[in-house]
């Protein structure tokens, strides 16, 4: 059983430099974009909040046919951004 905990945090690793990957980084590895339902579950919101988001506050997204899709490292920015202003208010 440890040692599967152990296996599991290796997995949120750089392979580079031993450095933690962050969550958004963690949402599938695969894609260079998330979904809207990927970044609602990684905030907890409901998919109509993230369109929302979108919309009126600025959280970078590509439209395809109608679908919305948000660049990972955008997403990290904006959410990082999102965490600076808020604390200095």
């Amino acid at each position: 059983m440890a040692s599967e905990s152990v296996k599991q945090d290796s997995k949120h690793q750089s392979e580079t430099d031993g450095e933690p990957i962050s969550m958004v980084d963690a949402v599938d590895m695969g894609s260079a974009v998330l979904t809207t339902a990927q970044v609602a579950s990684y905030l907890n919101v409901s998919q109509p909040t993230v369109l929302r988001m979108i919309k009126v506050e600025g959280l970078p997204a590509i439209n395809l046919q109608r679908r919305y899709r948000i660049p990972r490292g955008q997403f990290a920015e904006w959410l990082r951004h999102q965490a600076v202003s808020n604390s200095d208010g």
